[in-house]
């Protein structure tokens, strides 16, 4: 107010038209404008306008600025005239008085910029608004001014819908609003609020939604929550969420928006329509239609009182309204509203919503037979939708409302004029047409045929109208893939058209068009071909040079032409095509895209991959994704495999989409059951769109193939080609291109053994395809060359050379016509080496190295392997490599090259070249002295085969180079003098390269310190060529040599010519001659000129990435700052801020180069001059702090770095806020003090605290964040926080992979901690992908003598040991033995422990031997490095060393190693740690193996105790100590003690692991084997299928240990008298055992054993065939390979077959086999062994199996009659039996059971009935009352009751052996009859004569059932039976 007062005042005491008065007049208006007194603003600033335009002039900058004011004034008022008006004026005179690039200027086109937008002139406004951004930026305004240009030029760009360049504008003028203002802040909220805008327009929703809402709440916090302005955000966010479908949600945003607007408005805004419209929109989508009516109607009442009557507004709001009462069923109200829409006039007369109100009163009239008003309508909305699809494309859904009309309408002419009419055959015409606009082509074609059929019977078959119909019909029959139709139909139309015009008409040329189409998706080429010429012809000729149907046919013949192979022709066509295209619909127009395609794809057949590139990219940013497969072929021929990978990726997922199959978050491809999914999904499909899904599942499968998943992509193509060859035939060029992919893959996958069948499959397949493609292609296409490479491939690995050399030739023929090479027949193996060749030259060194390996292979075979030529090849070879940069491997490949050329002639060229190139390549190794050997021996070739001069020279120069990098440099000298001279004697002492030698030799003289022998060689060079590097090298030496003046001349010449030279502002050269320029002015004491010397060569420099890397550029580095600084000194003072600022800088360097000391020095000078210039506070003094810190932590002081950061902190806070990036940088090394002092917490604190900082300000995605991700990571890992170092470890691959690229090496060093992350986790497969990742960047960027790089072998060995892959892992761990010695010798815990790597891989490879010999290598090596006390790795060595002797039987030197392992350990840990207990388990282990149990239980018990101690009883290595203590105990039979360890040990690892793991299959498995000891099978078999069911889970299938559990498994089905599980089991069992059998006798045996179980199952399954057959070869393979033939197992044989004998009745063969068995079991048991002795040995299976062969041979004896000798025998074997298992054994009831039949048959019932009664006890007792043997015992009692005549007992014991007999066998088993048979016989004793024939009767027709006839003794016996008692029964009815 003070200010306005003083202002008027001056104005009012002032003179009329006095400068004064109009300052104060300006001001004044200014203040009234901030207090928005507008009016009055106005009228003070045309008042200063006047007067200075009265006393300054119209022209005066000062003019300007009040007409600025006048513009921005109108401005808020509105009035865009009279703003425009002054700000134009203001511009004017401004750009007259200041030019254009002045802040003024571009203040009033701001000003421009808002006023043209005011006026929607936007165009204008965009034009105004760069140029002022021009000008901002290049006197770097602040970023508010720049912001507000941003978002107003961005606001511009929306309302044009140029969104993205909008969004460009945008989110930079959020991101310097958020800068500026903080986030909270209107300015901020207007950019989200335009953001949402673009993003909704661009249909990206979910990011529109975010941006509203985060406008929403900031307008919120800012305006209050009833600002119209968040009511405008509501509304934005009610339309986003509507467009996305969230009706609910969509309405409750309108309705808070309309809630908002009714507070602050008018009630008749109009807004308020707007927004009842939308939530009746909604409501309508919801379906609520009876709330949507209220709406729509209270919208259209708003409307037509605000807009009146015809708005169109108001029509659609009553078209709206009429169809949610249409929705309702309320049919008047909705046609009421209709006739509304029409009759109101709102809609135009061509509004598609016009015709539909038409429509739906048609079919309101129609339905009530108001036929003639019914026609009226239907033809009103007809006309209006026509001339829409003619005039304007529509969509499928309006062509439907025209198809209703159409339909109506053919329904409306059957009532009129009848079936047969025009009319009717043209509305057909019309409807067919429109159905195949909405896809429906079935359909099409019925009504396409009816229109035919009235045509012709109304004009005629020739009638032009038929022709149409014909064409079009052929049109949808190709669309429905029915080729030979379309045809048929086109050719028809075709001859009618030509008949009806001549011959040059239209519609001939679209017949002729469209029959070509037909024709090419047939593969009719040079028919189609022709067609398309013709077409083009009569086109050119009628239509303009413009016209797209021309385009059209020129595309489709130059596609043809492509597909042919003739691509120049192509090229025309499809240019031309292009041109039409371009200047018609432009660049983005589908068909301009398809065209570029064509275009494309020529160029990728002509391999000009870069112009292919470009196409293609562009046809995929144009809406064509499926070219990123062809985008990501040519990145795989070009070798980049990352672009390859992303694009082939891209292309997939695309096709996944395509297809409807998924997609994982992760953007992975679906690879699962593909054949299954894309079967269901083709019974989805209709017929027409087989085609298009056959082509997306090959176009899917090439993608996978092209991504290397060969297995999967095969199924793609083979589902895909089953409808090919249906839709097809045989002959199409897409059946090709399938067969070919299939036979590529085969050709892929063929590697393995066993591929016979694979090879002769893609022969087959690529004989197929190369026949269709020479059908249709010529010679020189891509196509055929790819295929008949890839025939001569699969030739060649079939072994048919001769073929194979056949078709590479041709292939490289084809290959030489297209890209234009000249060729040379070729044969034998040269074919190859051609290929590989070529491939080189394309630049696609993967195939070239390939082909020329292949070749190597041939040339091998025909030649030998030492021939010439095969040194000629390995030399390209390695030539390759090293092109590509696998050095290590160039050097194998030259090192072979050189063995053969020494052999064929050591003194040769070629002998001589090879070694050159091995010196160029150690050179490049660093490798000098192996550098040296090699160009020598090639010096000596050369000189002993009189060489050129020049080739010696360079040979000599080379070795100069190479002493020089040796430091040997009088040495260099003689070899660069050498070549000197031999230079001059041969080209003169004036040639250039005569001068680079004197320029070499000049600098190694530097070198010596001898600067006047440098000074002449520089000189003569400079004499020769006056060059700047001459001349600079000339310099410098004069100013070594103090002779300034000369000196000068020479450095400033060489930096004028660098200056015009030199295109590279961080040249070193430049650098160096400035600072030296420097020297010399320094020395002139003109010190003003020195300092620019100086500072330009700093400047230089400091842009020089790794500037001071090398010692040499360090040193010249720090030479020229301290000559800055005494430049500095002597100029300013050593106090002023510029030597402080070059301290500073000192200080930095040192600091890089590790120069602690000398940098602290630096810093603590440069920190006394700013304080004592700032004080305390600076920032300056903050800065300096801070690096003095991080000296200091590099030191090893990290305390007082933590006070140096404090204070830094404390300044830099205060300073820059709490937000800022070098307070997060503090932090950073806050926490890296933390980190050296070991305190992790605070260290993980810290770098949080950064972390949070920096993502407030950069959102922690920069390369800082990075790395602080990365010390996470690594805190992470060492405390062993595995989830947080893996999640810290990939952030910071991600941010370095953004930023840097994926080849940096600092992303390969995250990739490597990630991959250490996961191979600590044991994720091998992760482990190896990021090792390898990080190992291919580390080779290319680091020298191959790096610790880095061994450390990456090292792990990556590990890796690949875990995975299994031992040659990798050996060659990795060999390559970091390597390097680990070349670095630090041999001696060297590093090399050690790689060593120690190596052995346990070639341990796990079961490589024993070579294993000890690493692990003793490594054991020598750790007692040079460990001194007196072993290291826990040397303890860790010598346990694997047990382990090995232990594995190879060597029990000796096993228990010795794990004793001194233990002692190391003891040492180490103490007697009471972890390691100490899983040595002493692995100890007990071997103890176990060797059957020393005293000593293994020794071992384990003490590990026991130590592990329940030290981790309780709950831990997995305490349930492993209980289990190897339960395998003791087992084996001492002790089961009860046994039982309990192993039941801990499983229910731990249950607790721990889970059911299903591999520890509790284990303990399962012995828990099984001692429930079947103790005879409870039940939970025997329960036991052992879990055992099996884990082990199954975790190993596989072929494992032993599985074999084991089955065979196991199936002696307990055995012993339960489940036959059929049992024959499973063993047969289960065999197939292991067989798969898995080795030349060993172990496993030689274990498949006897396997073999011996299967059959005794078999014997008790009755298949007595195939047991004898298996007895058979299990005794074949005992014979064979057991030592002792009179083995057990020999013996279970022999009475195994005689068992079999026994149940077949040949009775002498089956005593023969028992007594042989029974002699072998006598040479184990003896012939009557006491009973003591039985009991007390241990050898159970003989004796068992002596009792079980006495007891066959009983049986035997007692059917041969021999009783006597039976019942010795069974005697015998029954004592055995006793003696073995007790008294109640069920082998015991057994023989009971057979001595009471004996007893039976002799007629001691008696005695029989005792033995019987004893046998069923026994049985009984094991086996309960339902089992067979019960039954067996039951009938053997029910015979004995029968013939003591107690009937009744035995019908008892008859019936329960019946009952046990049907449930076991079944009701219609020959058991079961047995069992009747003898039931009949009991009730026909008892006289029951019907009874007993009804017993006989069911006998009878089992036993036919079986296919017994009445010869059968058993029918015969029954057929007796019922005869007599037929008799008996009549005989007793004649009594009566």
């Amino acid at each position: 107010e003070g200010a306005l007062d003083y202002y008027l005042q001056s104005s009012n005491s002032a003179s009329e038209n006095n400068v004064t008065m109009a300052f104060s007049l300006h001001n004044a208006a200014l203040i009234y404008t901030r207090q928005e007194n507008i009016k009055t603003a106005l009228e003070c600033m045309n008042k200063a306008l006047d007067t200075k335009m009265a006393t300054l002039g119209a022209d005066h900058s000062e003019t300007a600025t009040s007409h600025h004011w006048l513009g921005t004034i109108f401005f808020e008022l509105q009035d865009s005239e009279a703003a425009l008006s002054h700000y134009k004026d203001a511009l004017k005179i401004r750009v007259e008085c200041f030019g254009t690039e002045h802040l003024d200027v571009a203040g009033t086109l701001f000003g421009l910029g808002q006023v043209h937008f005011l006026r929607d002139e936007f165009e204008e406004s965009i034009e105004c608004l760069l140029e002022n951004l021009r000008v901002l930026r290049k006197f770097e305004c602040e970023d508010e001014t720049v912001s507000k240009s941003e978002l107003l030029l961005g606001s511009s760009f929306q309302e044009l819908g140029q969104f993205d360049t909008a969004n460009e504008h945008l989110l930079e003028a959020l991101h310097l609003m958020v800068s500026a203002h903080g986030a909270n802040h209107p300015d901020v909220a207007q950019s989200l609020f335009r953001l949402g805008i673009c993003f909704c327009e661009t249909n990206q929703y979910s990011e529109s939604l975010e941006k509203f809402q985060e406008c929403l709440e900031i307008r919120i916090s800012l305006l209050g929550p009833l600002h119209i302005e968040c009511a405008n955000t509501y509304e934005s966010i009610g339309i986003v969420q509507q467009k996305t479908e969230r009706h609910e949600d969509a309405i409750h945003s309108f309705e808070r928006a309309l809630a908002i607007k009714k507070t602050s408005a008018a009630d008749d805004d109009e807004d308020f329509c707007i927004l009842l419209q939308f939530i009746g929109s909604s409501l309508f989508a919801l379906k609520r239609y009876d709330d949507a009516v209220g709406y729509f109607a209270d919208s259209a009442e708003r409307k037509k009182n605000h807009y009146g009557r015809t708005d169109e507004d108001y029509a659609m709001s009553v078209i709206d309204l009429a169809a949610a009462y249409a929705k309702m069923g309320d049919e008047k109200h909705s046609m009421e509203y209709y006739l509304e829409a029409v009759e109101c006039g709102g809609l135009p007369s061509d509004s598609w919503e016009l015709g539909v109100a038409h429509k739906c009163l048609g079919g309101y009239f129609f339905h009530r037979k108001m036929f003639d008003v019914s026609l009226e309508r239907y033809g009103e909305a007809t006309a209006i939708f026509e001339w829409n699809i003619d005039n304007v494309q529509g969509s499928e859904a309006k062509h439907e409302d025209l198809l209703q009309c159409y339909v109506h309408l053919l329904d409306l002419e059957d009532e009129n004029a009848g079936l047969i009419s025009d009319a009717r055959a043209e509305l057909c015409y019309k409807l067919a047409n429109c159905y195949v606009q909405v896809n429906k082509h079935e359909d099409a074609v019925l009504m396409y045929r009816e229109a035919i059929m009235i045509q012709t019977q109304l004009h005629g078959t020739d009638h032009l109208s038929v022709a149409n119909t014909l064409h079009n019909l052929g049109n949808c029959y190709r669309d429905l893939s029915e080729f030979e139709k379309s045809a048929e139909c086109l050719s028809k139309s075709l001859s009618l058209s030509t008949i009806n015009f001549e011959d040059e008409n239209e519609e001939v040329a679209d017949t002729l068009h469209c029959l070509a189409m037909t024709l090419m998706s047939t593969c009719e080429l040079d028919d189609s071909a022709s067609l398309f010429e013709r077409a083009l012809a009569i086109r050119k000729k009628r239509l303009g040079a413009l016209d797209l149907n021309i385009a059209s046919t020129l595309y489709n013949l130059a596609h043809i032409l492509q597909l042919r192979g003739n691509w120049n022709n192509s090229m025309k066509h499809s240019k031309e095509a292009l041109r039409i295209q371009r200047m018609t619909v432009g660049d983005d127009s589908p068909i301009t895209t398809s065209t570029l395609e064509c275009i494309g794809r020529i160029h990728m057949d002509k391999r000009d991959f870069e112009n292919a590139i470009q196409c293609f990219n562009t046809c995929v940013s144009q809406g064509k994704p499926k070219l990123q497969r062809e985008c990501g072929i040519i990145h795989k021929y070009r070798g980049e495999s990352f672009k390859a990978r992303k694009m082939l990726t891209q292309a997939g997922l695309h096709a996944l989409h395509q297809l409807s199959l998924s997609e994982s978050q992760t953007d992975e491809l679906d690879l699962l059951n593909l054949t299954t999914k894309f079967e269901e999904k083709k019974g989805q499909i209709s017929d027409k769109d087989l085609l298009g899904y056959a082509e997306n599942i090959m176009f899917y499968g090439s993608v996978l193939m092209n991504l290397e998943k060969f297995n999967e992509a095969l199924e793609c193509f083979r589902f895909s080609n089953v409808i090919f060859q249906a839709k097809y035939g045989s002959d199409h060029l897409t059946i090709s291109e399938n067969l070919h992919s299939t036979g590529f893959i085969l050709e892929k996958i063929s590697d393995s053994p066993n591929s016979q069948h694979q090879l002769e499959e893609a022969l087959e397949q690529l004989t197929e395809a190369l026949r269709i493609r020479k059908l249709h292609l010529v010679g020189s296409h891509p196509d055929l060359e790819e295929t008949l490479l890839c025939l001569g491939k699969v030739h060649h690995k079939l072994g048919n050379v001769s073929a194979a050399l056949n078709f590479l030739p041709e292939a490289i023929r084809a290959r030489d016509v297209r890209l234009g090479r000249k060729h040379a027949r070729m044969d034998d193996a040269d074919a190859l080496l051609q290929v590989g060749q070529l491939h080189q030259q394309s630049g696609q060194f993967r195939q070239a190295l390939h082909s020329f390996e292949e070749c190597l292979d041939i040339r091998r075979q025909i030649l030998g392997g030492n021939h010439p030529s095969i040194g000629e090849l390995l030399f390209y070879i390695g030539n390759l490599l090293r092109e590509v940069g696998d050095l290590d491997l160039a050097q194998t490949k030259f090192e072979e090259s050189l063995a053969i050329a020494e052999q064929a002639d050591p003194d040769s060229l070629e002998t001589a070249d090879t070694l050159f190139s091995l010196g160029v390549l150690h050179t490049e190794q660093k490798q000098f002295s192996l550098a040296l050997d090699a160009y020598l021996g090639s010096l000596h070739i050369h000189k002993a085969r009189g060489s050129t001069k020049t080739a010696i020279a360079e040979i000599l120069n080379n070795i100069g180079i190479t002493y020089f990098g040796m430091k040997e440099f009088d040495r260099a000298q003689i070899y660069h003098a050498e070549a000197l001279e031999s230079l001059i004697q041969e080209l003169g002492d004036d040639h250039v390269d005569v001068a680079f030698c004197w320029h070499s030799l000049g600098v190694v003289h530097q070198e010596l310190g001898d600067q006047a022998e440098a000074f002449k060689s520089f000189q003569n060079a400079v004499g020769i060529e006056r060059t700047e590097l001459y001349l600079q090298s000339l310099g410098m030496c004069l100013v070594k040599m103090n002779d300034n003046e000369n000196a000068y001349v020479c450095l400033d010449e060489a930096l004028r010519m660098k200056t015009l030279d030199c295109g590279n502002d961080a040249d070193d050269d430049l650098a160096e001659i400035q600072r030296h320029l420097g020297i010399v002015w320094m020395r002139k004491k003109r010190f003003d000129e020195s300092l620019k010397c100086f500072e330009a060569a700093l400047k230089i420099k400091l842009q020089i990435p790794y500037c001071s890397e090398s010692e040499k550029d360090h040193k010249n580095l720090i030479n020229c700052l301290d000559g800055a600084l005494e430049a500095v000194s002597e100029v300013f003072g050593t106090q002023h801020l510029k030597y402080a600022r070059l301290l500073h800088q000192k200080g930095n360097f040192h600091g890089t180069k590790k120069e602690h000391t000398l940098a602290i020095e630096a810093y603590v000078e440069t920190l006394r001059i700013y304080k004592g210039e700032h004080g305390d506070s600076h920032l300056s003094v903050a800065n300096t702090l801070f690096n003095l810190g991080v000296s200091l932590n590099a030191k090893g002081s990290p305390e007082k770095a933590i006070r140096c950061f404090a204070k830094a902190l404390r300044i830099t806070k205060a300073r820059l806020g709490d937000d800022h990036l070098d307070v997060a940088d503090t932090y950073e090394q806050v926490a890296e003090s933390n980190k050296l002092l070991l305190r992790y917490n605070d260290a993980t604190s810290y770098y949080e605290k950064a972390l949070n900082v920096r993502k407030q300000a950069t959102g922690a995605s920069d390369l800082k964040s990075a790395a602080i991700m990365h010390e996470l990571g690594k805190i992470h890992s060492h405390e062993g926080l595995w989830e947080n170092a893996e999640r810290a470890f990939k952030e910071s691959v991600r941010i370095r992979t953004v930023h840097l690229g994926q080849d940096d090496h600092l992303v390969a060093e995250s990739m490597y901690n990630l991959g250490l992350v996961y191979k600590s986790r044991s994720d091998s497969a992760k482990a190896l992908k990021y090792l390898e990742g990080s190992l291919r960047t580390i080779k290319s960027k680091l020298p191959s003598a790096d610790t880095q790089l061994a450390d990456n072998f090292h792990s990556l060995g590990g890796v690949h040991s875990s995975l299994g892959n031992i040659d990798k892992s050996v060659f990795c761990y060999d390559k970091a033995v390597q390097i680990y010695t070349e670095i630090y010798g041999k001696q060297n815990g590093n090399v050690a422990s790689s060593l120690a790597g190596k052995g346990e891989t070639l341990r796990s490879d079961e490589q024993y031997q070579e294993a000890l010999s690493c692990f003793s290598e490594c054991l020598d090596i750790r007692k040079t490095v460990d001194g007196p006390t072993p290291a826990e790795e040397s303890g860790n060595v010598m346990s694997q060393m047990g382990e090995i002797y232990s594995q190879l039987g060597d029990s000796t030197n096993a228990s010795l190693s794990f004793a001194s392992a233990l002692t190391a350990y003891r040492l180490i840990f103490g007697t009471k740690h972890q390691t100490v207990a899983d040595v002493l388990q692995k100890m007990s282990a071997h103890f176990v193996k060797v059957g020393e149990f005293e000593r293994g239980y020794s071992c384990v018990k003490e590990t026991l105790s130590l592990q329940q101690e030290l981790l309780g009883e709950d831990d997995t290595r305490t349930a492993d100590s209980h289990y190897c203590m339960g395998t003791i105990l087992y084996e001492w039979n002790n089961y009860a003690e046994a039982s309990k360890c192993f039941e801990k040990a499983r229910d731990i690892h249950k607790e721990k692991h889970g059911e299903t793991h591999l520890s509790v299959a284990n303990s399962n498995f012995f828990l099984g084997c001692i429930s079947e000891r103790k005879g409870d099978y039940d939970s025997a078999v329960q036991c052992l299928q879990d055992s099996l069911s884990g082990r199954r889970a975790h190993l596989d299938e072929m494992d032993h240990a599985i074999a084991d559990n089955l065979a196991r498994l199936g002696h307990v089905y055995y012993k339960q008298s489940e036959w059929d599980s049992a024959v499973t089991a063993f047969s289960d069992c065999l197939k292991i055992q067989e798969a898995t059998r080795g030349t060993d006798t172990g496993s030689q045996v274990n498949v006897a054993d396997a073999l011996f179980d299967l059959g005794t199952a078999l014997v008790k399954a009755l298949d007595t065939q195939r047991s004898m057959q298996l007895f058979t070869d299990a005794l074949k393979e005992y014979q064979r390979h057991l030592d002792n033939p009179k083995d057990v197992k020999i013996a279970k044989c022999h009475s195994s077959i005689g068992e079999i004998y026994e149940k077949t009745n040949e009775l002498s063969k089956a005593v023969n086999a028992l007594e042989m068995a029974s002699v072998i079991y006598e040479n184990h048991v003896g012939t009557d062994p006491p009973e003591k002795e039985i009991r007390a040995s241990k050898k159970i299976d003989a004796y068992s199996g002596q009792a079980e062969t006495l007891f066959r041979l009983a049986t035997a004896k007692d059917r041969l009659g021999e009783e006597v000798i039976a019942l010795k025998q069974y005697r015998k074997a029954m004592r055995l039996y006793k003696s073995l298992f007790g008294r109640d054994n069920l082998h015991v009831a057994k023989i009971l059971n057979r001595l009471a039949n004996m007893k039976g048959r002799a007629g001691s019932v008696d005695k029989a009935m005792v033995l019987f009664d004893e046998s069923l006890r026994i049985r009984m007792l094991h086996l309960g009352n339902n089992h067979e043997d019960v039954a067996e015992t039951l009938f053997g009692m029910g015979i004995v009751f029968e013939k003591r005549r107690d009937y009744g007992a035995a019908m008892k014991a008859y019936s329960d052996c019946l009952r046990i007999r049907s449930s076991k066998f079944g009701s219609d088993s020959m058991e079961v009859a047995q069992v009747v048979v003898n039931i009949g016989v009991v009730r026909g004793n008892k006289g029951d004569f019907s009874g007993a024939l009804k017993s006989w009767n069911k006998a009878l027709s089992i036993y036919r059932k079986h296919g017994l006839g009445d010869d059968d003794a058993l029918v015969a016996t029954v057929l007796g039976h019922q005869r007599l008692a037929n008799q008996l029964k009549k005989r007793g009815r004649n009594k009566n």
